[in-house]
């Protein structure tokens, strides 16, 4: 399973990910900046990769939520953006065992949220 961070998470995230041999990915390894959603949402469905954000409103603009369930996304959308670096990356390695756990175990489309402390909150209804 692989994991796909989009421009609003750090880059350093990933890379202290991938010195644990997880298989993640940031969004500027394969996309310029700015990149339009409707392209990288095509290669993360097509590739099968579990999208993960910081931004808050794009779960609920209607477009996203329509390519996520066309590229049958599944993803999680990380709360606090004014968390600083070390928070989100507590926040982030406190949610990452659940965050495999239900990327393994839920069928795409799906979405849910990641609270500040680290935990898994609520399901995203994706129509």
């Amino acid at each position: 399973m692989k994991f796909f961070f989009d421009e609003n998470v750090g880059l350093y995230i990933v890379r202290g990910l991938r010195g644990f041999y997880e298989d993640v990915m940031h969004i500027l390894e394969r996309f310029a900046k700015g990149t339009p959603d409707e392209e990288w949402m095509e290669y993360v469905g097509d590739k099968g990769m579990i999208w993960i954000s910081q931004d808050r409103f794009i779960r609920n603009r209607p477009v996203i939520r329509r390519l996520m369930q066309q590229h049958k996304i599944g993803g999680f959308f990380l709360l606090g953006k004014e968390l600083d670096h070390w928070q989100r990356i507590e926040q982030v390695i406190g949610a990452w065992p659940r965050i495999r756990e239900l990327s393994a175990n839920t069928a795409p489309p799906f979405a849910f949220t990641v609270r500040q402390a680290g935990s898994v909150a609520n399901r995203i209804n994706i129509p």
